[in-house]
């Protein structure tokens, strides 16, 4: 449900910004082409968009913009993750309703559409019908012709084509066809339908066709005055039921048609709107694409959280770095720590020399007694042969939270474990379990995850510590 609110909340923000652009700057201005395709791109944009994360990594510090920092904080809740569902037969079912009731009015609008489509079908057939060139010329008695769909034009028997009106009414349809205007309604008319609780989407769908019938006015008009088109329209125009999915010559966009006809042809920044246009595009994709993370702990190495390296003072005050152990090699060692700890020898005084070779050491590691070093930062990380979070997904039953009693919500819980030279998992353990059965059951599945490709470190391979957190979601229903 929160995913699904963050994917509207983005879309809702994206469709808002470009259409305020093109109120503010594009609106009633004679760019046809550009405001149609701006439309359009709009669109597709603001869909597309909040699918795509593209990573970038801030190096966070304490002096950090307080705006980076939130911007890395908010991004990091957008990252994908491995969630299992299942449903509470406790509580209303108030989540489902409301998604029933979002499908059921877009199912509608679809039907609607649909409908239309078939009642343009039957016109068709039961017409009398001619063809022209690549058009089919469709004669009818509906009072709402002459109008077009596709490469279907619908003549009303009324209008004489060989009038100097009835001319230039053909021409104009012809101009829809010709620049295929109907893909743009029937497509603009669908993603209204499927996305129907975002406004901006319907009102940028009236504004594309009212941008087809200043496009196919012009062509109309031609080079004769505008004012002898507008009289065209003026005299011809009359109040009808309009058909939603097609071109017809008579709209209620009168006013503005006029309106347009009659105004200057160009403005000497149009160009410089354009521009901006391009720019303002460039720039939703970077504040809605792109993800920040902190590069102190990227994806791929989210579980290697390295603690900060103590010192040790010496009688000559040279200072020696010891082994950093992070935390996460902490929390996987736990047990072991306590033993090590009374076994701990005072540390060795180091001389100049030697000291500067202990400070290249840059390679954190947990020795344990006559075993391999367990690594906590490696060059290449242990990976999983296979899909890793479909493997997950499909093998952790959702339904082990319902069965022990919690209630709805979000549990998350973090395993550790390491990968053997060999690929073998070993030393699993859950850090992080808000019970219910749930860190059991993500322990088992990841004990019988198989063989796994080993970490490396200088081209061999090592023990690495990896850690995988999973959410289970459990809903009303």
């Amino acid at each position: 449900m929160k995913t699904i609110a963050i994917y509207f909340l983005q879309l809702f923000l994206c469709s808002g910004l470009l259409y305020a652009y093109y109120l503010l700057f594009l609106k009633n201005r004679k760019l046809h082409r550009f405001n149609r395709f701006f439309l359009l791109g709009s669109f597709l944009f603001s869909i597309a968009v909040p699918f795509i994360k593209v990573p970038f990594y801030v190096s966070l510090t304490k002096d950090s913009n307080i705006s980076i920092q939130t911007l890395v904080k908010y991004n990091e809740l957008l990252l994908p993750e491995v969630m299992v569902s299942s449903r509470s037969s406790s509580g209303a079912d108030g989540i489902q309703f409301w998604y029933l009731l979002y499908m059921g009015i877009a199912f509608f609008l679809m039907v609607k559409i649909a409908a239309g489509v078939v009642a343009l079908i039957k016109k068709r057939v039961s017409s009398t019908v001619q063809h022209w060139h690549s058009i089919t010329i469709i004669e009818t008695q509906d009072p709402s012709a002459p109008y077009s769909f596709f490469n279907w034009l619908f003549w009303a028997r009324s209008v004489d084509e060989h009038s100097e009106g009835g001319k230039k009414i053909l021409q104009h349809e012809y101009h829809h066809i010709r620049q295929r205007h109907s893909i743009d309604v029937l497509f603009t008319e669908i993603i209204t339908a499927i996305a129907w609780i975002n406004p901006f989407f319907w009102l940028m769908k009236n504004e594309l066709k009212t941008v087809h019938e200043f496009s196919a006015d012009a062509f109309a008009a031609g080079n004769t005055n505008g004012f002898e088109y507008a009289t065209l329209l003026v005299t011809e125009a009359i109040h009808m039921k309009q058909t939603r999915l097609v071109h017809s010559f008579y709209n209620h966009q009168l006013k503005r048609r006029i309106a347009m006809l009659t105004s200057a042809n160009r403005h000497r920044y149009d160009a410089l709107r354009q521009w901006m246009a391009m720019l303002l595009f460039l720039f939703a994709a970077a504040l809605f694409m792109i993800s920040c993370q902190s590069a102190n702990m990227p994806p791929k190495q989210a579980a290697t959280l390295q603690a900060s390296q103590p010192t040790v003072a010496t009688s000559d005050s040279t200072q020696v770095l010891a082994p950093a152990v992070s935390e996460s090699t902490a929390v996987a060692a736990a047990d072991s720590i306590k033993t090590e700890v009374k076994k701990f020898t005072p540390p060795k005084i180091v001389k100049d020399a030697e000291a500067k070779a202990t400070k290249r050491f840059t390679t954190p590691v947990v020795v344990k007694d006559n075993e391999p070093e367990v690594y906590t930062k490696v060059e290449q990380d242990a990976r999983y042969s296979g899909d890793w979070s479909r493997y997950l997904t499909t093998n952790l039953r959702g339904e082990v939270p319902v069965e022990n009693g919690a209630v709805p919500g979000n549990y998350q819980i973090i395993v550790q474990f390491i990968v053997d030279v060999e690929g073998n998992i070993s030393d699993a353990k859950v850090i992080k379990d808000p019970g219910f059965g749930m860190g059991a059951e993500a322990l088992r599945v990841i004990k019988q995850s198989g063989k796994w490709t080993p970490a490396t470190m200088n081209g061999k391979n090592v023990k690495a510590y990896r850690k995988q957190p999973i959410t289970f979601q459990v809903t009303e229903g």
